[in-house]
């Protein structure tokens, strides 16, 4: 009897370690699994302005097909705020010579490689890859606060939003710059193309996750000088636009 008694806590133990094992196999095999797809937002700040993007990815985890969708507002390098002529107290600064805002939104495919894996030995994900495809752009005009005279001293109520005009709102004629939702949105589109090459530092603690920081640089390039701004006073327009740009990224993989 003693000895029944004694091999029974062993008994206990086996089969413990029977019951434990393929639910530790398990839980390995679940970790381990292939990653094949997976979401990612980015909001991003370039020096030609801001934007966000959305891609989707798909394959194997060492390499990745992605489509994107990224919509972004650009503008020219010499563009320039001034004061209004009737002071900040009346009036916001606005761009001299802007004529139109520009927005570009950018349907595209690439491939995203997986450089540096996330294990043991290195605390961070690091992933590059290239992007192209068509990029359409939007004009909308460039709305400013104009002084129509009443009778006195001007005030906040001499002003009428208007699409800028350099033929006849001089300088002296302008409060500042209107809200963007204060005129009439009328969107004109110009087709062009885009590629965009870039480097992703994801600080996520798990492969599963996507938390990050994402460096890049893109052309967008279309077939005739876009007319951002007037063409005055050396305020040229291009058909090519180059920037970096620095974002912030999150998702989800599976």
């Amino acid at each position: 009897m003693r000895a029944e008694e004694k091999s029974s806590p062993m008994k206990n133990v086996y089969l413990i370690a029977l019951f434990m094992i393929p639910l530790v196999l398990f839980s390995q095999k679940k970790e381990e699994k292939p990653i094949s797809g997976g979401f990612e937002l980015g909001f991003h700040k370039t020096n030609r302005g801001a934007g966000m993007e959305l891609n989707y990815m798909i394959g194997p985890d060492e390499k990745q097909i992605m489509l994107g969708l990224d919509l972004f507002a650009l503008k020219e390098l010499n563009e320039s705020n001034i004061e209004p002529a009737f002071g900040a107290e009346l009036g916001r600064k606005y761009v001299y010579g802007k004529l139109n805002y520009f927005f570009v939104l950018t349907p595209s495919a690439g491939i995203q490689k997986n450089l540096f894996r996330l294990n043991s030995i290195n605390l961070i994900n690091l992933r590059g890859g290239i992007k192209v495809g068509p990029a359409i752009g939007l004009l909308t005009p460039y709305y400013l606060e104009i002084f129509r005279p009443g009778l006195g001293i001007p005030t906040a109520n001499d002003r009428q939003v208007e699409a800028y005009d350099p033929g006849i709102h001089t300088y002296s004629k302008i409060f500042g710059r209107a809200s963007f939702f204060a005129g009439k949105p009328a969107f004109r589109p110009t087709l062009g193309g885009s590629i965009k090459g870039y480097l992703m530092v994801d600080f996520a603690r798990s492969s599963r996750y996507i938390s990050g920081c994402k460096l890049g640089a893109h052309a967008d390039f279309f077939a005739k000088p876009v007319p951002i701004m007037t063409g005055l006073d050396k305020l040229e327009n291009h058909r090519i636009f180059v920037a970096l740009s620095i974002g912030f990224m999150i998702g989800n993989r599976w």
